[in-house]
């Protein structure tokens, strides 16, 4: 989302995300479970690969917007 805490980390559509604080991520459900609302507000590490390359960045979570 534009102007999401993704956005703001440097996360970019086509990111495949690996990892959030540690956990593992496969599939949309591993993202789902992972993102409680006790992570909100708070920094995470998030794991993802851009063109073949592992990288890391601190994202602050916030609530989905509708």
């Amino acid at each position: 989302m534009a102007g999401g805490p993704a956005q703001r980390a440097g996360i970019v559509a086509g990111d495949l995300l690996v990892s959030l604080d540690g956990i593992g991520l496969s599939t949309l459900s591993d993202l789902q479970r992972a993102l409680t609302g006790d992570r909100i507000g708070r920094s995470s590490d998030v794991s993802f690969v851009r063109m073949g390359e592992l990288r890391r960045a601190a994202v602050t979570l916030a609530e989905a917007r509708t």
